[in-house]
């Protein structure tokens, strides 16, 4: 049974939307049946961003803004989930993990649908995104995405999003954390949970508000995939993710 959530949030340069997608999280928190801890991340910020992560901060306790100097998206969700394993007095076990992105709005309810799979025996959840705004891309672009993005009736949605994204702590552990990678530490961590015999469930009815900026902050993340999709052809769909 969880007993307790802690929200680690990782951010470089956000300053214009942080506040946003901080408000959100403060939402889900509300909303959700078990204790809250939120923290951030500012990883190299060379702004604005620890300041304004402070000032949306103000109303919600517990919550710990800090600062890293890695440039490495999963060295900072490593260092954030290292503070909430020290926030139980070093206890894995009842602790959920939630990752978002500081430049998206995750939905009211997304914390309490984690939790409520987490009850059920889920280790691991995986969410959708959406694109908050598609202007400035052509319609063709937008059409691609959907159709990648598209999964087949009855199978998982395949895709794994550190901007949605859910973990047991005592799992996490076991796994050594977050890889110190640019990109793709999200994925990583869910392949060596499934591996390692962890029960795995995809979940569409969170999804998570998205960026579709073209300068993103990971070398070879959500950005360059969008960047990929604005050629003649995209990428291939990831292979699906067991559904519950």
């Amino acid at each position: 049974m969880i007993s307790d959530v802690a929200v680690v949030i990782p951010a470089r340069n956000e300053e214009e939307r942080i506040a946003a997608a901080l408000r959100s999280v403060v939402v889900a928190a509300a909303r959700c049946p078990r204790p809250v801890r939120i923290i951030t991340v500012c990883d190299a910020c060379e702004d604005g961003t620890q300041a304004a992560a402070v000032a949306a901060l103000t109303a919600w306790r517990p919550s710990i803004v800090t600062a890293v100097a890695a440039r490495n998206v999963g060295a900072a969700r490593q260092a954030g989930w290292e503070l909430a394993l020290a926030g139980c007095g070093g206890r894995a076990g009842g602790l959920w993990i939630a990752t978002t992105d500081a430049d998206g709005a995750v939905p009211p309810d997304w914390l309490r649908h984690q939790i409520e799979l987490a009850d059920r025996g889920a280790d691991v959840v995986c969410g959708t995104v959406e694109v908050a705004d598609w202007s400035g891309y052509p319609e063709e672009v937008r059409r691609r995405y959907l159709a990648a993005y598209a999964t087949p009736a009855g199978a998982g949605h395949g895709h794994v999003h550190g901007a949605n994204l859910g973990i047991r702590a005592g799992w996490l552990r076991s796994l050594g954390g977050f890889p110190p990678l640019t990109a793709h530490e999200d994925r990583t961590l869910v392949r060596r949970a499934g591996r390692a015999g962890a029960r795995i469930v995809a979940t569409s009815r969170i999804p998570v508000v998205t960026s579709a900026r073209l300068d993103g902050r990971s070398p070879d993340g959500f950005a360059r995939l969008l960047r990929t999709l604005s050629r003649p052809a995209g990428p291939p769909a990831a292979a699906p993710v067991p559904a519950s």
